[in-house]
């Protein structure tokens, strides 16, 4: 994504411009493996601070822009969302795989999760399904 996309995504969604938003949402939208807050927080050295990253991240969410993925691990990973994802309406309905050599969380995009009815007076806000395995860069290392 481009930074003039990214500005455009920030219009489009009321969100303000600034230097650490802008740095994020590219993060995310680039990388092929959803990132925690602490990858994001090392890639980016001292251009952002711990609060103002997860004050992003949180805006991101409940944007529609970014979703969290919990990994086989325990720790919150955060990837770009679809283009259906919607402010407090998230629609990202794939699969997730977790490397548990590398500890990479990546979005199966292509593997849609099937739709399901829950009980009534049960309403689903977050999917999580993920499988654990070895990723084909982990398994090309032996």
């Amino acid at each position: 994504m481009t930074v003039a996309e990214i500005e455009q995504v920030l219009v489009l969604n009321k969100i303000r411009k600034t230097s650490v938003r802008v740095l994020v949402l590219n993060a995310l939208s680039e990388s092929k493996i959803a990132l925690s807050p602490a990858e994001l927080e090392s890639s980016f050295g001292n251009q952002t601070d711990r609060i103002t990253l997860y004050r992003t991240l949180k805006l991101y969410e409940e944007k529609g822009l970014i979703h969290r993925i919990y990994n086989s691990f325990g720790e919150a990973k955060y990837a770009a969302c679809l283009d259906q994802c919607k402010e407090h309406a998230h629609s990202d309905r794939h699969l997730h795989f977790n490397c548990l050599k590398c500890k990479g969380t990546f979005c199966m995009n292509h593997i849609e999760i099937p739709l399901f009815t829950l009980p009534e007076g049960m309403m689903a806000l977050h999917y999580n399904f993920s499988v654990e395995g070895i990723c084909s860069t982990c398994r090309e290392e032996n």
